[in-house]
């Protein structure tokens, strides 16, 4: 499935209330974070992208759920999820939200192998990058699950 295709890039908005950032230091000097995660899921960012896949000039980020080994054989869920951006200079969001995608044991990960490129992270006129330190973050709505 090519999610590139069924995605609404809205700027200008705030993420929900219930979606928190996380602020990511020492950007430029890291090669993956492994994310930050609740006891469902995890947000995981790879800097230089994502290994597996063409795109090492763009930030890969992907929501999976949080320890996967142990979800009984069955499990799934269907879920909207957004993943956004904070432009330090408009103080505003780039917020790019997903269509409905089914978690589940086979496919426990969705997200983009190309969030943004480097070259648009880095130029300071667009203020996603700042002291080193960029500050995004997921929000996820369950429809249904089982």
């Amino acid at each position: 499935m090519n999610l590139r295709n069924q995605v609404k890039i809205l700027s200008k908005m705030l993420p929900h209330p219930c979606a928190i950032p996380q602020k990511y230091t020492n950007f430029s000097g890291s090669d993956t974070d492994p994310g930050e995660s609740d006891q469902q899921r995890k947000l995981i960012i790879y800097p230089n992208g994502d290994d597996n896949i063409e795109g090492n000039d763009y930030i890969s980020v992907y929501l999976a759920i949080a320890n996967d080994s142990s979800l009984p054989g069955g499990w799934e869920a269907n879920a909207v999820f957004s993943f956004f951006l904070f432009n330090h200079l408009c103080e505003n969001y780039l917020v790019i939200r997903g269509q409905v995608l089914r978690f589940h044991k086979v496919k426990s990960k969705w997200g983009f192998s190309k969030f943004i490129s480097h070259k648009a992270l880095k130029e300071q006129s667009d203020g996603y990058l700042v002291d080193d330190s960029i500050i995004i973050g997921a929000e996820v709505f369950v429809v249904k699950s089982q």
